[in-house]
């Protein structure tokens, strides 16, 4: 295979005794490497163990609940590349690693055996990298949750005083910085009081616009910070060049309440890992983050373990080699628009990047469950879409009830769009509404 090809497989996973679930897809790239066996320890104290065949891989994880649950994978072939692996500089030259199980969640060390013999590797934490802060450059934050009456808001994140507080353990907090910046770590302390405040589970994500977002890292079932005015630092594996960052946070310590004393924005770090490989005899291994390179891109990759972040809901593009119809379908749905007086297509954002080329209803099922995605519905334009002079869209419930479908013509997509995304009318009542070939053409 080619040297930086990645290994896809479409995974399930149970727990002992039950009956096997659709998960999502594992990617699995060690420099080019074939191991026959892998284990890794995610950031958030999740374990997994894997042994591969040629038809895929069989194996177990411990969550870091401490629950067990077996997992398998069928071999999927290839797929364009995502961007998600990191990428070393070792003295035998490049070194590219991707290791994820559908959650996007950074590795902290990792062992293989593959025919040279066996490689473990442990990630410098972001503590002891050495960064510069770069705080400074942040220009606005807003939040929304705050406790304006008493001062507490989000502002206060990146002064040298004060705290933000939320009423509700779900807030998002976003930070717009004066140019495009690549945080590589990021620092929280704590406030005066309140342990139980503490963030416990949050993801990071980074946008170039504010609208569309790449998950950068997820922590879950964190420990609260030890002592009050005291700081805990994160690292990002796969950093960018984003103007915006934002935090979404949605458990903490104990408390229906969240509460953080500062956020720090750290930057140039030398990150990397330290190891050893054990051939003839041990010998040691090392690597330092690339960070001129950032995302290494691969020549293959499998299904997005992420669906596309926004705050709008979504018209995703799964089916591609038609460009002119998926411009007229655009078309069409904004036309639909306009007839209820709406002059826009921003009722929707599309997404059209074919790395979601081929992506199923079960795919996006396994996804949207893993990521927590935001919407209740997506909409896609697949290859039934592109096949027929009507061009019906998919429209999927991942809410009510999750993965039931209906079709919806181009020109009828805002009525539906509209009332789901207001909750005037629910999903069944649009998919009850279908005519004998399954697709809706208004009421």
């Amino acid at each position: 295979m080619p040297s930086e090809s990645v290994f896809a497989f479409r995974a399930e996973r149970r727990a002992p005794g039950s009956g096997w679930e659709v998960a999502a897809d594992f990617l699995v790239h060690v420099n080019g490497l074939e191991p026959a066996h892998l284990t890794w320890t995610a950031e958030d104290g999740v374990e997994t163990a894997l042994a591969f065949s040629a038809s895929g891989f069989v194996g177990h994880q411990f969550g870091s609940d401490g629950r067990l649950v077996e997992v398998r994978g069928v071999a999927d072939g290839v797929r364009e590349s995502s961007g998600r692996a990191t990428r070393f500089t070792t003295e035998d030259g490049p070194f590219t690693l991707l290791l994820d199980d559908g959650r996007g969640v950074a590795v902290r060390s990792a062992t293989w055996r593959d025919r040279n013999g066996v490689t473990s590797i442990a990630m410098v934490p972001a503590e002891q990298a050495g960064h510069a802060d770069v705080t400074r450059l942040v220009t606005g934050v807003k939040a929304t949750r705050e406790h304006a009456a008493a001062g507490e808001v989000a502002a206060n994140l990146v002064l040298a005083w004060g705290k933000w507080l939320s009423f509700g353990v779900y807030a998002e907090v976003e930070f717009e910085f004066a140019e495009p910046t690549v945080v590589d770590a990021y620092v929280f302390t704590s406030a005066d009081d309140a342990p139980d405040r503490d963030p416990a589970d949050w993801t990071v994500r980074g946008s170039v616009d504010g609208r569309l977002w790449r998950n950068l890292d997820t922590r879950s079932g964190q420990p609260s910070i030890s002592g009050r005015h005291a700081s805990r630092t994160y690292g990002i594996a796969v950093p960018g060049a984003f103007r915006h960052y934002r935090i979404d946070f949605r458990g903490t310590s104990g408390s229906p309440e969240l509460q953080l004393g500062g956020v720090r924005f750290l930057a140039g770090g030398r990150r990397g890992f330290v190891g050893h490989r054990v051939e003839a005899e041990p010998v040691e291994f090392s690597g330092t983050l690339d960070v001129a390179a950032g995302s290494a891109t691969l020549d293959v990759v499998a299904l997005p373990a992420t669906l596309p972040w926004s705050d709008q809901a979504q018209l995703l593009r799964t089916a591609f080699g038609d460009d002119e119809a998926w411009e007229a379908l655009k078309v069409a749905v904004r036309e639909g628009s306009e007839e209820y007086g709406d002059e826009s297509f921003d009722f929707l954002e599309a997404v059209d990047d074919r790395v979601y080329q081929g992506l199923t209803k079960d795919r996006i099922m396994a996804v949207a469950s893993a990521q927590d995605y935001p919407h209740s519905y997506l909409v896609v334009a697949d290859d039934v879409t592109f096949a027929s002079a009507e061009h019906p869209l998919l429209v999927i419930d991942l809410y009510e009830e999750p993965g039931r479908e209906f079709r919806c013509t181009p020109e009828d997509l805002f009525s539906v769009s509209a009332n789901l995304d207001i909750s005037n009318m629910d999903y069944a009542e649009f998919a009850e509404a279908v005519e004998e070939d399954g697709v809706f053409r208004g009421f």
